[in-house]
């Protein structure tokens, strides 16, 4: 089982839900097919940062709404909708799990409340 961090709105639209999740290993169900039900998608893209895998919905900036949910400093990148956060890549290109050194790293980060839309977000 693979642990991540997963990321979304709550339902007022302005607080963010952080909480760790599992990826089960259950076959009749694709770890990808899991991905796309926690982050309530369509479509992905992972972008990778500090070793970790971050799973994005690829449509996020083209809602009615788009509401910024993480500001990656250094790289100067804005991720909009839910996100989750699993591991680096093995040899084998799978994506693993979440370890303790990577969610003390994305503990790192700080929210913040954007003064205009006074909605949560992720600085990291």
């Amino acid at each position: 089982m693979k642990k991540g961090i997963l990321i979304k709105r709550k339902s007022d639209g302005k607080k963010l839900e952080i909480k760790l999740v599992d990826l089960h290993s259950d076959k009749s169900v694709s770890e990808l097919h899991q991905i796309y039900k926690l982050l309530e998608v369509s479509l992905i893209d992972v972008v990778e940062y500090k070793g970790m895998s971050i799973y994005v919905d690829d449509e996020g900036l083209l809602k009615d709404d788009p509401k910024l949910t993480m500001h990656i400093k250094d790289r100067n990148q804005c991720l909009f909708g839910n996100l989750l956060i699993l591991g680096s890549v093995n040899d084998e290109g799978e994506t693993m799990g979440i370890t303790k050194d990577d969610a003390t790293a994305f503990c790192d980060s700080k929210i913040f409340v954007h003064p205009k839309t006074e909605r949560e977000l992720i600085a990291w």
